[in-house]
Parts: C-alpha cells; structure tokens; sequence
C-alpha cells in the first residue's frame, strides 16, 4: 500500500482486525512451539480474507442483532477470566 494512502473507516476497521488476527495466530503458533517455518505457514492458512472483514448491513436489525451478540461474547468472556 502507498504510505500517503487515506483509509475511509471500513479500510481502517479492516485493517485493524488483520494485524489483531495476525498477532493472535502468532500467540497460538508460540504457544504451540512453531518454529519459524510452521508457524508462517500456520498463519498462511488461517489469516483469510474472510476472517477479519466486517460483514456491511443496511439493516438495523441485523447491526443490532451482532452488537447484542459482541455483548454476550464479552460478558462470557469476562465471567469465564473471573473463575
């Protein structure tokens, strides 16, 4: 990408959920005990497009619907780290 590149807020939230995923699946792989050639390749298969660009919807149901689904995640997360 071209260092002088402006992102609008989609690219921004796109590229913000890459790197995440990115040093999420190194966690993993260091966790595994990788070495460098296994946990590129690890990443290779698991760092999709897919995975980390949001899904855009018109409908307010629907944006409600994945806040209230965020929300629960977090709130089990959070119950869960308590334990």
């Amino acid at each position: 990408m071209d260092e002088c590149q402006i992102y609008d807020g989609f690219d921004f939230i796109t590229e913000l959920i890459k790197e995440q995923n990115k040093m999420l699946l190194t966690k993993i792989a260091k966790s595994k005990n990788y070495d460098d050639f296994d946990k590129n390749i690890f990443i290779n298969e698991f760092l999709k497009v897919g995975f980390f660009t949001p899904i855009l919807t018109n409908d307010i149901y629907e944006e409600s619907s994945q806040i209230k689904y965020i929300e629960r995640k977090i709130k089990k997360l959070k119950k869960k780290n308590k334990k």
